[in-house]
C-alpha cells in the first residue's frame, strides 16, 4: 500500500525513510473510482420515492478505500456503501440523475472528476386513503396516475327452499352460500391533481364504484373499468345447499357444502401492497327435515362451514322452527354469507333465510 510517512519535524510534509517513520505511517488518499451506469430501482412496497443503484469500479492505485459515497446531480442526494453498487434513496420519480463517486479512508476523500451517465428514477405509488365505507378523496398535487386495489362485497347466502309437492312429499333444500368478493388490483388510471373522486362501498353483494372509472360488483361478478391495467384474483366460492329429503323415507338430509377461499394477489408495482387477506365463500345450508306426524319433527341437516372469515350455512329447519336454520352472516369484509336451511315438509313457509355478505374494501394510491 502506498503510504505517507508521519513527520516528527516542524517542517510540514517532510518525509523520512520507513525506518525513521517507524509505525506512524499514513495511508494515501484513495484515487477516484470510475462510476458505471445507474440502474433505476424501487425501495419496495409503500416506501415512497424511487431509488437508484449506482455501480462503480474502485481504483487500483492510491490508498485503499474503506467506504464509497455516491452523490446525485441534481439534488446532491447521497448514498454510501463499502462496495459496489451504492443504493441512493429519496430520489424524485421522473427526474433524470447522474452520479459522482468518492472513495474514503482514514486519511481523506478522493476527487470525483467523473460523472456517470444519466438515468431516470422510477415513480412509486403512495397510499392516499383506505375505504371501508363510502366517501370521497382528492388527487394530491403533483400526481397524475391512480391505482385502486381491494375486493368487492361478499354475496348474500341464499335462502332455503320451502317444502312443496315435489312428486314424493319432500322437504326443501338448503340455500347456497354466497361467494366472496373478488380481489383485484387496477393501476395507471390517468387523473388530474385536484380531482375529487367519489367512492361507493357496496355490502351484501352490492356494487362498489370509484368515480365513473371502476365498477366492482359483489361476489364473483365481473369487475369493469374504462382505464388502467387490471390484475384479477379468484373469488371464494359459496358451498352448495343440502338436498331434499323425501317423506316417509330413511334417506338422510344432505349437509350443505363448505365454502372455498379466495386467491392471494401479489403486487409487482412499487408502493401498491399485495392482497394477502383471504376472503371466504359462505357454507351452504342443510336440507330440511320431514315430520312423521304433526307433533313429531325431523330436524334438517347441518349447513357447511364457511371458508376463512365467512359465515356458515344454517341447519335445515324442523317443523315450524324456521329461525333455527338462518345462515350466519360473514364475519369478515368481502366474505360470503351462509345459506339458509331448507324447510320442513309440513309447512311451506318455514324455510330459513341466508346470511349477509361482508362489505367491500378499497385501497387508493396515486403517483
Amino acid at each position: 500500500m502506498a503510504t505517507r510517512k508521519a513527520s516528527t519535524s516542524s517542517v510540514t510534509g517532510l518525509k523520512y525513510t520507513d525506518a525513521s517513520a517507524g509505525t506512524s505511517k499514513i495511508a494515501d488518499v484513495p484515487d477516484a473510482p470510475t462510476p458505471g451506469t445507474p440502474v433505476p430501482g424501487s425501495t419496495g412496497v409503500g416506501a415512497g420515492p424511487g431509488t437508484m443503484s449506482v455501480p462503480f469500479t474502485a481504483a487500483t492505485s492510491g490508498g485503499i478505500a474503506t467506504s464509497f459515497v455516491a452523490t446525485s446531480t441534481p439534488g446532491s442526494i447521497t448514498g454510501s456503501s463499502s462496495s459496489s453498487p451504492i443504493t441512493v434513496s429519496g430520489l424524485v420519480g421522473g427526474t433524470s440523475y447522474g452520479f459522482t463517486i468518492n472513495a474514503i479512508n482514514s486519511t481523506g476523500t478522493s476527487s470525483n472528476n467523473q460523472t456517470s451517465s444519466s438515468a431516470t428514477a422510477i415513480s412509486e405509488y403512495a397510499s392516499v386513503q383506505t375505504f371501508n365505507s363510502s366517501g370521497s378523496f382528492t388527487i394530491p398535487a403533483g400526481k397524475s396516475l391512480l391505482a385502486v386495489s381491494g375486493w368487492g362485497s361478499g354475496g348474500a347466502g341464499g335462502g332455503g327452499e320451502t317444502a312443496e309437492w315435489f312428486g314424493n312429499f319432500q322437504s326443501g333444500s338448503g340455500g347456497s352460500g354466497g361467494n366472496s368478493g373478488r380481489p383485484f388490483i387496477i393501476e395507471d388510471i390517468p387523473v388530474n391533481a385536484g380531482d375529487i373522486i367519489t367512492v361507493t362501498i357496496g355490502s351484501n353483494g352490492g356494487t362498489s364504484t370509484v368515480g365513473n372509472v371502476i365498477s366492482i360488483p359483489g361476489g364473483a361478478g365481473t369487475i369493469t373499468r374504462n382505464a388502467g391495467n387490471i390484475t384479477l384474483g379468484t373469488a371464494g366460492g359459496g358451498g352448495g345447499g343440502g338436498g331434499r329429503r323425501a317423506y316417509y323415507t330413511n334417506n338422510p338430509q344432505q349437509q350443505g357444502g363448505a365454502g372455498s377461499d379466495s386467491q392471494i394477489l401479489t403486487s409487482n408495482t412499487a408502493g401498491i401492497s399485495s392482497i394477502t387477506t383471504i376472503l371466504g365463500g359462505g357454507g351452504g345450508g342443510g336440507g330440511g327435515g320431514v315430520n312423521s306426524n304433526n307433533n313429531d319433527a325431523v330436524q334438517g341437516a347441518l349447513g357447511g362451514a364457511g371458508a376463512t372469515g365467512a359465515g356458515n350455512g344454517g341447519q335445515g329447519t324442523a317443523f315450524r322452527a324456521a329461525p333455527n336454520g338462518v345462515g350466519n352472516s360473514a364475519t369478515q369484509s368481502g366474505s360470503g354469507g351462509g345459506g339458509g336451511g331448507g324447510g320442513d315438509f309440513s309447512d311451506s313457509s318455514d324455510a330459513a333465510g341466508g346470511g349477509s355478505g361482508g362489505s367491500a374494501r378499497l385501497y387508493v394510491y396515486a403517483k
